[in-house]
C-alpha cells in the first residue's frame, strides 16, 4: 500500500490521497485486500492462475512443467496496483482505467503482460530462468496503449459476473485448505461499500446496541442478494449430486407444505436400511463371503456377531468383516458419495465454503451491535439462546427421551426423536466436542449446519429459531431477515436439501486428522479368528 500512497502523491494533496486511497480500498477492490494475512489477494491469485490456464494455456502448461508459481511474482503486482513494477507515466494510464472499470482491470493487465512477454518465458527451460523473465516481464512495456489494447483483446470474454464467480470459489477453497472459514470475504466492492455506509450512518446503534433506521430500498437489495447468494449455492448441491431430473428441485412456497413437513420427516424415518460404506477392498474367496470394493455400500441384514456381518450389495449376500466397513447415519434415504466428506472433498466446499457462508449472512441481517460494555454478538449465540427457550419448559421430557435412546440405542433401530429433539442433541454435541478445544463459534455454527444437512431436518430447525417470536425480538431489528415473512422463504429454499443424504463429519475443523480414513486395528487376528481367508490359514 506504501507504493500505491508514495505514487498519489506526486500530483495529489495529502487529503486529496486520503479519500482517494479510502475509495480505491472500499469501492474498487475485494474484501480484505490489505488485512493482516492479505486474504483478499490470495483469493485473486488463485483467480489469476485460473485465468491463465483459460487464456494462455500453453504459458500455464509450461509453468506448470517446471513446477512454477506465478503468484510469488503476481502478489506485488496486485499488492501494488503495479505502481513497483511499471514505470509511472505507465501506472497512472492503468489506473485511470481501474477507477472506472474495477479490480476485474487487474487481471486483463496481468494477461496482457504475461502474453506480451510469453515467447521470452517458454524459452526458459528452468525454473530459475522463468522467474527472471516474470520479475523483468513488466520492464518490457514501453507502449502503454499496445498494452491496454492487448489486454482487452485477449481478456473480451472476462466479464464482472463471471470473475465474481471465480473469486466466490477460489475463497471457497482457500478457507477449506486452511480451515479459516470464519474469514467474511466479499468478492463485490459496491455490496461491502454499501454496508459501510449504512455503518457509519448508524454510529449511535453501535454505541447503544439499537438496530437504526435502513431505508427500504438498501434493505430489500440486501435481502435480495442473500437469497439469490442461497439459491446458487443450493442449485450447486443440487448440481453436485447428479441433478436427478426425478426429484422435483423446485421448492414449495405453499403454506400446505410447511404443515406436511413434520409428517414428511416421519415417514422417511420409518424403514430406514442399515447401510455402511467399505473403507477398503474385500475379496470373496468362499461362497458365503461378501466381497467389495472400497466405497462400495453395503446394506447391512444381520450383526449378530460383532466382528462379522452379513450383508448385501448388488443382489449377492454373504458374510463380510465388520472392521472393514463404516456404519452410515443415514435418514431414510438412498445413501449417495457425493454428499459424504470422507470420499468427496467437492461436498466440504460446498457445504462448509458457500452454504454456511450464505446462511451466516442470513443470520446476520439485522443482528443488533453490541453495546459499549457487550461483547460481540454472534448468530450461534442467538441460535444458543433459541434453543434454551424452546426446550425450557420441556427440558425434563427431552433430556428422558435422549437418555432413554442413548441407553437402549433406539434411535439405531428406529427414529424416535422429533426434529427439535435432535436439535438439542446436536447443539449438545457440539459444544461438548468444541468448547474443550476453545473452538470459535463460527465454526460451531457451520458443525450445526452440517448436523442438519445430516438429519436431513434443517429447514425445520430454522423455522425454529425464526418462529422464537420472544428470542428474535431480543437479537434482531424489526427489518431483519430472522423477523421478516421472508424467512418461510428461506425455509422452503432449505427443504430441497432434505432430498439428498449427507454424511458430513461434525468435527471436520476440530481435528482435521482424524477426517482422514481410519486404520482399522487387528484385523488380520479377526479375520484368521472367524476363518474368513482361508488362504491365511
Amino acid at each position: 500500500m506504501g507504493m500505491v500512497v508514495s505514487t498519489l502523491l506526486l500530483i495529489l494533496e495529502e487529503g486529496e490521497v486520503f479519500w482517494l486511497l479510502s475509495c480505491i480500498i472500499e469501492d474498487h477492490l475485494p474484501s480484505h485486500y490489505y488485512n493482516t494475512n492479505l486474504f483478499g489477494i490470495q483469493v485473486d491469485q488463485a483467480v489469476l492462475v485460473e485465468l491463465v490456464k483459460e487464456y494462455i494455456p500453453d504459458l500455464h502448461s509450461h509453468f506448470e512443467t517446471h513446477s512454477v508459481e506465478i503468484n510469488l511474482i503476481t502478489l506485488n503486482w496486485f499488492l501494488t496496483l503495479y505502481s513497483a513494477v511499471l514505470a509511472p507515466r505507465i501506472t497512472l494510464r492503468v489506473w485511470d482505467c481501474f477507477l472506472y472499470e474495477g479490480s476485474i482491470l487487474l487481471f486483463r493487465i496481468a494477461l496482457g503482460v504475461l502474453s506480451i512477454n510469453k515467447d521470452l518465458v517458454l524459452n526458459q527451460g528452468s525454473s530459475e530462468g522463468i522467474f527472471t523473465e516474470l520479475s523483468n516481464a513488466p520492464s518490457h512495456i514501453e507502449d502503454v496503449e499496445q498494452l491496454i489494447a492487448h489486454s482487452y483483446e485477449i481478456t473480451e470474454s472476462l466479464t464482472d459476473n463471471a470473475l465474481q464467480e471465480m473469486r466466490t470459489e477460489a475463497a471457497a477453497k482457500l478457507n477449506s485448505a486452511v480451515n479459516t472459514l470464519g474469514t467474511p470475504y466479499n468478492p463485490r466492492p459496491s455490496e461491502q461499500a454499501r454496508r459501510l455506509g449504512e455503518a457509519k450512518a448508524s454510529w449511535f446503534s453501535q454505541w447503544f446496541g439499537y438496530g437504526g433506521s435502513v431505508s427500504d430500498k438498501a434493505k430489500n437489495i440486501a435481502q435480495t442478494e442473500m437469497l439469490e447468494d442461497l439459491r446458487k449455492n443450493i442449485a450447486a448441491i443440487v448440481k453436485h449430486f447428479g441433478g436427478d431430473t426425478r426429484l422435483d428441485v423446485s421448492p414449495d412456497y405453499s403454506f400446505e407444505s410447511h404443515q406436511r413437513d413434520i409428517e414428511n420427516f416421519k415417514e422417511f424415518s420409518r424403514n430406514r436400511p442399515l447401510r455402511a460404506r467399505a473403507l477398503m477392498d474385500f475379496e470373496r474367496h468362499d461362497e458365503d463371503e461378501l466381497g467389495f470394493c472400497k466405497n462400495d455400500i453395503i446394506t447391512v441384514l444381520n450383526q449378530k456377531d460383532e466382528h462379522c456381518w452379513f450383508g448385501e450389495v448388488g443382489g449377492v449376500r454373504g458374510f463380510f468383516p465388520a472392521k472393514f466397513v463404516l456404519l452410515l447415519d443415514e435418514r431414510s434415504k438412498l445413501y449417495a458419495i457425493e454428499g459424504d466428506d470422507r470420499v468427496s472433498n467437492e461436498i466440504t466446499t460446498l457445504v462448509r465454503g458457500n452454504l454456511c457462508t450464505a446462511l451466516r449472512k442470513i443470520f446476520e441481517h439485522g443482528l443488533r451491535r453490541p453495546s459499549v460494555l457487550g461483547t460481540a454478538l454472534h448468530p450461534w449465540h442467538f441460535i444458543e439462546d433459541s434453543i434454551d427457550h424452546e426446550i425450557k419448559e420441556q427440558f425434563t421430557q427431552i433430556l428422558g427421551r435422549l437418555v432413554l435412546c442413548k441407553t437402549f440405542r433406539l434411535d439405531e433401530e428406529q427414529k424416535v426423536l422429533q426434529p427439535n429433539e435432535m436439535l438439542f442433541r446436536a447443539m449438545h454435541l457440539i459444544n461438548a466436542s468444541h468448547d474443550p478445544l476453545n473452538i470459535s463459534a463460527d465454526v460451531k455454527l457451520r458443525s450445526l449446519i452440517c448436523a442438519g444437512l445430516n438429519e436431513q431436518c434443517l429447514h425445520m430447525w430454522f423455522a425454529t429459531f425464526c418462529q422464537c417470536t420472544e428470542v428474535t425480538e431480543r437479537w434482531y431489528a424489526p427489518w431483519s431477515f430472522i423477523r421478516s415473512p421472508a424467512w418461510f422463504q428461506i425455509k422452503c429454499e432449505l427443504r430441497l436439501l432434505s432430498k439428498y443424504a449427507f454424511n458430513l463429519s461434525l468435527d471436520y475443523e476440530v481435528n482435521p486428522s482424524t477426517h482422514s480414513e481410519p486404520v482399522k486395528q487387528d484385523v488380520q487376528d479377526m479375520l484368521i479368528k472367524h476363518h474368513l481367508f482361508s488362504w491365511m490359514s
